[in-house]
């Protein structure tokens, strides 16, 4: 239905006939508007528009199974923003412009499962955000720019499960809002449609949508869930260049070759920082001591290696220290050894096939 909301009170709601539900309206001027929904079967998207209140007939969007956001970027062009089901049965995110409110060709957004929110600052630019094919706790959100009308490659934004609403306050400025899944609201500074690290809000478990009227000023609106266990709606207003980044913490492992031996001229040692894509270094440390050669080692393509001589017997405790970069948090693993006094002739073997590798740069050592 529609309500139409003059000077903050609500009048007389207004069913429309061809959708089983509206769930995002932008207003191009005090007398027209557009919304966005489901149809009656509830397996297509439709464009309503409103004039003085009063909504327009529904029009169907071919290659949609619903529209879940939109927004307007001048008194004749909105993009509209949803979800597809394919063939196969998946998800994936649509973008529809809207021009004079006639909704065109849906375009798929690849690396995405839907679309939730869309905000425009101009008739060009416009920023769209929801989840990615990836979608767990701690990961899945994603941000879409939208250029001319055509969506640009998806990105994913680690730390958050999903993305819910989104705000432009310039062409090159935008926040969006969400949750990373373990009942924590997130806000995500985008620039020049690339996100940022997100930042943390104390109390909210999510963040359902924002708006900002100024480049300091947004309000956001989402739920809070206290003790009890039953959610309550939740209102913040905040400044978004207040509010630290909150890195997520990635996973670190730590292993080693089998050959660990008193004289053994290589064993390898090997970290792996999950997600794949964190940059920074691994240090590598038998006990509270870096490892010789092992310190501040570059992490490429998500591992690290520090080949190395034990001259001692016994339990070692290894410890892999992983740096954290402008996205991930700084982390640790650590790892038990025993070096054996009289290694096998297998434990020699493998430790000069590592050692030759590592000298001649082979197999990335």
């Amino acid at each position: 239905m529609v309500v139409p909301i003059t000077n903050g009170t609500a009048g007389a709601p207004q069913v429309v006939a061809g959708t089983s539900d509206l769930g995002d309206v932008s207003c191009i001027s005090v007398t027209t508007c557009v919304a966005v929904g489901q149809d009656p079967s509830g397996v297509k998207g439709v464009v309503v528009p409103i004039i003085n209140g009063t909504a327009g007939t529904p029009q169907v969007v071919a290659g949609t199974h619903g529209l879940g956001g939109v927004a307007c970027g001048s008194a004749t062009t909105c993009e509209a923003v949803g979800q597809n089901i394919t063939a196969q049965g998946d998800g994936v995110g649509v973008v529809v412009p809207i021009t004079n409110g006639i909704p065109g060709t849906a375009q798929t957004a690849f690396g995405t499962v839907t679309l939730n929110d869309v905000s425009c600052p101009s008739s060009a630019t416009c920023v769209a955000l929801g989840g990615n094919i990836t979608a767990q706790p701690g990961s899945g959100g994603v941000v879409v720019p939208i250029t001319d009308g055509a969506p640009g490659a998806a990105q994913a934004v680690a730390g958050i499960y999903e993305l819910n609403g989104v705000a432009c306050t310039t062409t090159s400025m935008c926040e969006a809002v969400g949750s990373d899944g373990f009942n924590n609201g997130r806000a995500v500074p985008i620039v020049n449609g690339v996100p940022g690290d997100p930042q943390t809000f104390p109390g909210p478990a999510s963040l359902a949508d924002v708006s900002c009227p100024a480049t300091t000023t947004c309000q956001a609106v989402g739920q809070y869930i206290p003790a009890s266990g039953i959610g309550v709606g939740v209102v913040m207003t905040f400044d978004p260049g207040a509010i630290p980044p909150v890195k997520p913490t990635p996973v670190v492992t730590l292993s080693s070759t089998p050959n660990a031996g008193v004289g053994v001229p290589g064993v390898l040692l090997t970290a792996t920082v999950a997600p794949g894509d964190a940059a920074g270094t691994i240090t590598f440390s038998d006990g509270s001591a870096p490892i010789p050669g092992c310190s501040a080692v570059p992490v490429t393509a998500g591992t690290a290696h520090c080949v190395t001589i034990f001259t001692i017997a016994g339990t070692h405790h290894l410890v892999a220290t992983y740096s954290g970069d402008i996205h991930y948090a700084p982390a640790s693993a650590s790892a038990p050894l025993g070096v054996t006094a009289d290694p096998t002739l297998f434990q020699v073997a493998l430790g000069y096939l590592i050692a030759f590798a590592h000298y001649f740069h082979l197999f990335g050592l």
